[in-house]
């Protein structure tokens, strides 16, 4: 009887304590506190010495978790890194371009079995960056790093960040998802910016799904801003007991049973503690569960716990730090020139690898092609400003750009002479292949090298007629012979035969009269100073884009957007005669700061080509291009952001700005901005092609304002907003643009005319093969004319596994789409953005060595295809 009693108390006891607990799991909450350290690059410390602190870092939390490997998962030491940077140099040890591929020692297989265990994170994003001034494919190759580490170590890396800028762009979700992050994390430093902090404390929401304009999402946690070193700000786990007990007690977290504090390093130069860790040991037990945290876990746990809080959401906040690369207009604006290049070259080097699969394989051009990669990213680290290491940091940004010039170039140049010596030749001619890196057939110019002044004509070998050839004057070359080459293909090439002997009378439709120059589309005025004064249709009718009673007009070089004179002088005088392909005319102003424009015309092609030289340092003044327009008030703008093309107007006008901790007075402008509205009663529209700039002003924008009545737009040429000083000291800037006038918006339109004047096509000799037709040939063809061909490259594992296309669908609703090749497909699989296969994509239906996949409106996919011998 006794023992049954004890039995019975026992039982009741234990019954007793698992209802407690039963209890605690409905009432108690889950802290995850995640340890971290926060990388300033050359800003708290040099180069060298972050090396240093990234090995020391990852060798110290590697000793501490094996010591804490048996204990339970949320009492065991974990570690966050903020880039993939910090992975490469624990293998290399160096970001220079002399590292060993296979890696160095069981050490770093070890931290790549970590990172597979849970233990420790790495982000996707190279660095901490700011990536408002960065063309959509710098984004994705800057992840190329660890997507090779993906396939080399069988694991994902599914969490990306964006930390102590104010803003972040709408597409970056897109690309990140497309990439494989699953999960965001975005918290500030509310210093050395205009958003307004308030607006930073008081957030509508904590965690929730950013969904991006082509339906994807991810998880983003971006907590209400309390300080930097606490929620909200990038080190919220700094203070574990404090971060803990004000997540547990703040009014607005208390609906949320999955709370997270990130980031413990804040400014420290390296984070060599376990003070999570050891805070949760010595933590008295209670209701609540504090874990040491991967970040993942807590994600994981939010999804599974607290769905039903998560919101859809999606803004574009503008930019803040984001525009410390225009205090470097000229050193940016060669990665924007690389990253095109890269897309000719890459297309030829398709071609090439098809026939020899060892094509720039060698271990040289594979540690110059991950260095570049990773550069096109690291180059918008966010810490671009002056400390005491501001020398070194300008070295550091020219470095980058070199060093993805330097691959670009040899593989530019390699790839055009092995397709000129792939194409068959038959005759001794003088032949010359034109190549289209684009996806759609198009018509334009080319620039042949040539320096013999004697009489020639030029006949494509497709149709074997004479076409339309004159000299031009170029900064390379004495002369070069410019050719309206026709119908070129998509993703392929013509061949063109340059012949002894005048040929024909040349015939044009190109006029020339004082400062007008006309073509088939367009009468165009331009002034002294370099400014178009007048932009008209060439059939008549009285419309005019310019706005004839703004003292500025357009491709006006001012340090004031709205000014109400127009300075004076300068020179205009017509380049190289009027041709059967192109006329320009060139004016010169002198005053500071010096600068050359050319305004060109083409036969047959609608488009007004403006370049842009200024020949010395304007300082850090902050200067534009202004763009006054004729159209009437509120017309609508759209720009290419970062992976997005937005509507420049707030979330409450129906378009894609927040109207709360944003910024406005700098707008993204990658590949356009596009305004529509009416001029006079005439349904009207013009979109600006950006070649070089980074970010534009929108009329009257100020820091919290956007304007979208006044119908201007200003093209920034750079200065210092925050940033390094004097542009670098660099005395040359080139900034290309070009004018297309229209009716209605188009983003498939705006883009194609876009990426046309942005994409020469390219001009390499015909030495003579014996594998690809003499007269043309298409490499890739795609069906649907609203999605358009991104990229054409080999597989960054090698041609072993097949070609890779990206393709964006720029219509707002789903496509289907079919790409065809030059040879049938024998595989084709959906695959990330950074080339890892993928099971939970949908894959494309391969039919008769076809390809056809689905996009969604707005969404860029990335496929990976097998082409037959």
């Amino acid at each position: 009887m006794r023992r049954h009693c004890t039995f019975s108390l026992l039982l009741a006891t234990v019954c007793w304590l698992a209802g407690d607990l039963a209890s605690q799991a409905q009432t108690g909450k889950k802290i995850y506190l995640a340890p971290d350290d926060h990388t300033d690059f050359i800003w708290s410390a040099s180069e060298a010495d972050y090396y240093g602190y990234f090995q020391k870092m990852l060798s110290y939390h590697l000793d501490q978790i094996k010591i804490t490997a048996k204990e339970p998962a949320g009492r065991q030491s974990k570690f966050t890194t903020d880039g993939s940077l910090w992975l490469k140099v624990f293998r290399d040890g160096s970001l220079k371009p002399d590292f060993d591929l296979a890696g160095k020692g069981d050490r770093f297989a070890e931290l790549m079995q970590r990172h597979k265990e849970g233990n420790l994170t790495t982000p996707l994003t190279p660095l901490v960056c700011s990536w408002g001034g960065a063309p959509a494919e710098a984004v994705l190759r800057s992840m190329y790093f660890p997507g090779r580490l993906e396939r080399q170590y069988d694991m994902r890396f599914r969490f990306a960040q964006a930390l102590e800028n104010q803003t972040i762009p709408f597409g970056l979700g897109s690309l990140w998802s497309g990439s494989g992050a699953k999960y965001a994390w975005h918290g500030v430093c509310a210093c050395a910016t205009v958003v307004k902090e308030d607006e930073l404390r008081n957030r509508e929401r904590e965690v929730y799904r950013w969904r991006g304009q082509d339906g994807s999402s991810m998880l983003m946690k971006w907590y209400t801003y309390f300080t930097n070193e606490s929620i909200g700000g990038y080190a919220e786990a700094r203070k574990p007991d404090k971060a803990t007990e004000l997540l547990l007690n703040e009014p607005r977290y208390q609906g949320y049973q999955v709370l997270g504090a990130f980031g413990q390093g804040w400014d420290d130069k390296l984070t060599l503690n376990s003070d999570i860790r050891d805070y949760v040991w010595r933590r008295e037990p209670d209701e609540h569960e504090v874990r040491v945290s991967n970040t993942i876990d807590f994600f994981e746990q939010f999804e599974t716990q607290q769905a039903p809080l998560l919101q859809d959401f999606s803004a574009a906040f503008g930019n803040d730090w984001d525009i410390q690369p225009a205090s470097l207009a000229e050193v940016s604006a060669r990665v924007k020139r690389s990253l095109i290049k890269l897309r000719a070259a890459e297309a030829m080097a398709a071609f090439v690898a098809l026939e020899n699969p060892k094509f720039k394989e060698d271990a040289t051009t594979k540690r110059a092609r991950e260095l570049a990669f990773l550069n096109l990213g690291l180059y918008f680290e966010h810490d671009l400003t002056v400390t005491g290491f501001a020398q070194e940091r300008l070295d550091w940004q020219k470095r980058l750009v070199e060093e993805i010039d330097r691959y670009v170039q040899a593989l530019y140049v390699d790839a055009t002479s092995a397709l000129g010596s792939l194409i068959k030749k038959s005759g001794n001619g003088t032949r010359f292949f034109i190549f289209n890196p684009l996806g759609w057939e198009r018509t334009d110019v080319a620039n042949i090298p040539w320096t013999d002044n004697e009489p020639v004509h030029v006949v494509d070998l497709t149709t074997g007629e004479e076409i339309p050839s004159q000299f031009v004057p170029t900064s390379v070359k004495p002369t070069a012979l410019r050719i309206l080459a026709g119908d070129v293909p998509s993703a392929g090439y013509k061949v063109y035969e340059v012949r002894p002997g005048k040929g024909k009378d040349p015939t044009t439709t190109l006029t020339h009269e004082d400062t007008t120059i006309a073509n088939e589309f367009y009468r165009i005025a331009l002034s002294g100073r370099g400014a178009i004064t007048s932009m008209q249709p060439a059939s008549g009718g009285g419309l005019e884009f310019v706005k004839a009673a703004s003292p500025l007009k357009f491709n006006d070089l001012t340090t004031n957007p709205d000014s109400k004179t127009a300075p004076d002088g300068g020179t205009v005088s017509l380049e190289g005669g009027v041709g059967p392909v192109s006329v320009t005319l060139r004016a010169v102003r002198r005053e500071i700061p010096a600068h050359t424009v050319k305004v060109t015309l083409y036969r047959g092609i609608p488009r007004v080509e403006i370049e842009n030289t200024v020949t010395e340092n304007f300082g850090n003044t902050p200067h534009y291009w202004a763009y006054h327009t004729a159209f009437a008030e509120s017309p609508d703008t759209h720009h290419e952001e970062v992976g997005a093309i937005l509507l420049a107007k707030l979330t409450s006008d129906a378009g894609h700005y927040s109207p709360v901790a944003a910024r406005y007075d700098l707008l993204t402008m990658n590949s356009f901005v596009t305004m529509t509205g009416k001029i006079g009663s005439t349904a009207a529209g013009l979109t600006l092609s950006n070649a070089d700039g980074l970010f534009f002003r929108l009329g009257n924008s100020t820091s919290h304002s956007l304007d979208t009545v006044t119908p201007s737009f200003h093209p920034l040429l750079g200065g210092k907003f925050t940033g390094l000083d004097s542009q670098g000291h660099e005395t040359r800037f080139l900034q290309r643009y070009a004018l297309r006038a229209h009716t209605a918006y188009s983003p498939v339109s705006a883009m194609k005319f876009a990426q046309e004047h942005q994409n020469p096509l390219v001009v390499g000799a015909v030495t003579g093969g014996k594998v690809y037709p003499e007269d043309r040939a298409s490499l890739l063809q795609v069906d649907n004319p609203n999605v358009l061909l991104w990229a054409l490259k080999v597989h960054d594992d090698g041609i072993g596994k097949g070609l890779v296309a990206r393709a964006w669908n720029l219509a707002t609703r789903p496509q289907s789409y079919t790409l065809s090749t030059l040879r049938p497909m024998g595989e084709a699989r959906r695959i990330t953005h950074i080339e890892t296969d993928d099971a939970t994509l949908t894959a494309p239906i391969l039919k008769e060595g076809r390809m056809t996949a689905t996009a969604h409106g707005y969404e860029m996919q990335t496929h990976r295809m097998v082409i037959g011998r």
